[in-house]
């Protein structure tokens, strides 16, 4: 895609992985992505358009066909610094809860602060 006259935005996308053989398998994966696009609503059609390319199916070692899919597109935010030819914040979010982050972000879940 040709960035010019486009601005950088990271999109932030859910993607899920299942199992054809056990139905209560399930695994998350939250990717980042840098797109270019002239708005917000620009960088969102492209990504609807091609949110689809990262699906991906496999057989596991044990021979399980594994999915994975687009669940949803959490985020899509302009980019902090527009400059990434050198060291760059990309993006932040801010959230009014930490439990559920530690849910998903505690290396160990009986660890202790």
């Amino acid at each position: 895609m040709s960035t010019s006259g486009n601005r950088p935005f990271v999109v932030v996308r859910l993607f899920e992985a299942t199992s054809d053989v056990d139905s209560t398998f399930r695994m998350f994966s939250e990717d980042f992505a840098l797109i270019y696009a002239s708005s917000v609503e620009g960088a969102r059609s492209a990504v609807e358009r091609a949110g689809r390319e990262p699906e991906a199916q496999y057989r596991n070692a044990v021979g399980e066909q594994i999915t994975w899919s687009l669940k949803r597109i959490v985020d899509i935010a302009p980019v902090l610094d527009e400059d990434l030819s050198r060291d760059a914040d990309l993006y932040s979010r801010t959230f009014d809860r930490l439990e559920p982050y530690d849910e998903i972000t505690a290396p160990d879940s009986a660890a202790t602060d």
